[in-house]
């Protein structure tokens, strides 16, 4: 079993354009965006309903098992609470999806953290999807965890690693996240798996995706999360 997820931010004044952008990719035909980019190119606030997935990269989503219904975080955002500094940009989540508005000229930082849940004794796997338009000069996204209460750090330093889809560039020392690994730069739409190890297990933690710009860059549509999943391990 597995978990999977996606998601994009913006900045108080960047996230209404932001958001009119979506609402005009969501409700135009596809005639208007260029053959080329038609797939990939635009991200989507979380509308009512079925949300239209990203293009899988493989047959394996389709054999996964249903999430484990005793954690929390699993089977989509609905559940999920926003935390954000004064003036960012704010996370759009449903049950399907997650997104938030890259307002890469202003500094922001906004996350999207989970309910609490308990790792079983095997540990957990997670895997979901990620739709990124960031500002390269400015924005970068991680995924962070607290474990029993404690302070927020990286998922790596709890002992959580990716297995691919991992990250792909750095956020630079003005960003709030500060200099470290993180997604960002051009577009892509990839896949992540992750693990929780057992080392974790019947420990009480919390996830958190995180955004942050240094304010150096451009407004970009952001981050996109969807089809979260995941599994014992």
């Amino acid at each position: 079993m597995f978990l999977y997820c996606f998601f994009s931010s913006r900045s108080r004044r960047g996230l209404v354009v932001a958001a009119a952008l979506f609402c005009t990719v969501a409700s135009g035909s596809a005639d208007a965006a260029p053959p080329e980019t038609a797939q990939h190119s635009q991200l989507r606030i979380p509308a009512a309903g079925p949300a239209a997935a990203i293009p899988a990269s493989s047959g394996a989503a389709a054999s996964m098992k249903a999430p484990n219904p005793d954690l929390a975080a699993c089977g989509g955002f609905a559940a999920w609470q926003t935390d954000t500094i004064a003036g960012s940009p704010r996370w759009n989540a449903a049950a399907a999806e997650a997104a938030i508005a890259d307002a890469g000229a202003e500094v922001f930082d906004a996350a999207l953290v989970s309910p609490r849940f308990v790792v079983p004794a095997a540990g957990l796997h997670l895997r979901w999807r990620q739709h990124t338009r960031l500002s390269w000069a400015s924005t970068a996204g991680v995924l962070e965890i607290a474990v029993d209460g404690g302070d927020w750090t990286d998922f790596r330093n709890a002992g959580g690693r990716f297995l691919s889809g991992g990250y792909d560039s750095r956020a630079f020392a003005g960003n709030p996240l500060g200099a470290r690994a993180a997604w960002g730069g051009e577009e892509q739409v990839f896949e992540t798996r992750a693990e929780l190890p057992a080392a974790l297990g019947a420990r009480a933690v919390q996830l958190r995706f995180r955004l942050g710009s240094g304010g150096t860059g451009d407004a970009r549509p952001g981050w996109l999360l969807s089809q979260l999943r995941c599994g014992v391990g």
